[in-house]
Order: structure tokens, then C-alpha cells, then sequence
């Protein structure tokens, strides 16, 4: 059915959609190793693209997802180290790893519109909970499909 290429898309059956992280996030894996992958907090995710360019994404299995599909199509997200000071002890915090602000996550769904209305109120949820450690501190707030990304979409000329 996916063959090699992206498959064909149409709108009751397929839903693209982003991940923004604006303000970073710290991710851990289940055996809390510092990760860029949000699935390793969100266990319905999909994880990231194989970094093996030979490897299209549409011959991966994806995640199964209410009976139908998700894959990460693409990411653009790096670490940076988060440094800090314990005022309470008067010493320096442990370094972290966060992934940065602005970093951003694609994936898409294929299946039927009862998968696709349950996809919808989980990342409805993940939207208003968040994501990751420290969210206390402002880190892990996630956006999903954010605006900024349709108004500045590239655009054909006429």
C-alpha cells in the first residue's frame, strides 16, 4: 500500500499535523536518557524518522493508533544545555539537556474519522498539559499546528 512514496492523500482519510515546542522541553526516554523524541513521554507518538536516508518514512510501520496509523514524517529540533543555579542550597543545578525553544515535530495520521476525532482530543490534551519535565518552569508547552506555520508557508507565485 506505501510502497515507496508518500501515500496519496485525501482529507477524510489522511491529517497532517505539527508539534511546536516554543519554549523547549526537557525529554527524557523510559530509562530517563536525555532524547529529542517526544515519544518517549507520549507513548501514543510515533517515534522520530529512522536517520537512515535510505530508509523512506512510509516503509516504516508507523505506530498504530486507534486502529489506524501515525508516523513522524520530519523533525527540526536540537539539544541545547540548560544551566542553573539552586538558590535554596547556594549551588549550581546539575546540566541538563533540553530540546530547543522553536523546535518543531510533523506527523501524519491515516485512518477513519471516529481515529482521527480520538487523535484530535489527545492532542487537544497534550496541548493543555504539556510535555516533559520542568513545565513548573515554563519549559514543555506545546503548540499544536500552529498558525505561524500557514501564515508563513511558502506560496506559489501568480
Amino acid at each position: 500500500m506505501l510502497g515507496h512514496a508518500a501515500p496519496e492523500m485525501s482529507p477524510d482519510r489522511h491529517f497532517l499535523f505539527t508539534i511546536s515546542l516554543p519554549t523547549g522541553a526537557v525529554l527524557v526516554d523510559d530509562l530517563l536518557r536525555y532524547t529529542l523524541d517526544p515519544a518517549g513521554m507520549v507513548p501514543w507518538l510515533p517515534p522520530l524518522p529512522p536517520p537512515d536516508p535510505t530508509i523512506r518514512t512510509f516503509e516504516t510501520p508507523g505506530k498504530e493508533f486507534e486502529g489506524s496509523r501515525l508516523w513522524c514524517v520530519t523533525a527540526m529540533a536540537q539539544h541545547e544545555r540548560l544551566r542553573g543555579w539552586n538558590a535554596a542550597h547556594g549551588l549550581p543545578r546539575q546540566d541538563e539537556w533540553a530540546v530547543t525553544r522553536g523546535s518543531v515535530y510533523a506527523y501524519l495520521y491515516e485512518g477513519d474519522a471516529s481515529g482521527q476525532a480520538a487523535l484530535q482530543a489527545k492532542l487537544r490534551d497534550l496541548e493543555a498539559r504539556g510535555i516533559g519535565a520542568r513545565r513548573n518552569e515554563g519549559f514543555g508547552r506545546v503548540v499544536v499546528c500552529d498558525a505561524f506555520h500557514i501564515c508563513f508557508a511558502p506560496r506559489e507565485a501568480t
